[in-house]
């Protein structure tokens, strides 16, 4: 079994043991939070690439737009993953919230 099967297998295996988890009060609850933060990033980041890309000529502001919705989109997910590392570590999670 190479790598891929097995992850893959890993994933079914939790997905079959914690699948009574995933449509709890609390789990719709975390999902509405996700949805409604990145509603609000989604509009601040388009109000940011339309401000930018206002004063440039029609074929520009396309390639602006897209590389802009691209950018934000990477950015985020690095931003993301940093993030979820920078939470695992305990003290640091400790003296953030002092």
């Amino acid at each position: 079994m190479n790598n891929m099967e097995g992850f893959i297998d890993g994933i079914m295996q939790n997905l079959a043991h914690g699948w009574h988890d995933l449509f709890t009060p609390a789990w719709f609850a975390m999902l509405v939070n996700v949805i409604m933060i990145d509603i609000v990033m989604s509009a601040d980041n388009a109000i940011l690439i339309g401000l930018a890309t206002q004063r440039l000529a029609a074929k520009d502001k396309k390639k602006a737009i897209i590389f802009g919705i691209a950018g934000a989109t990477v950015l985020r997910i690095i931003l993301s993953v940093i993030a979820l590392q920078l939470l695992a570590i305990k003290w640091l999670v400790l003296f953030g919230g002092l």
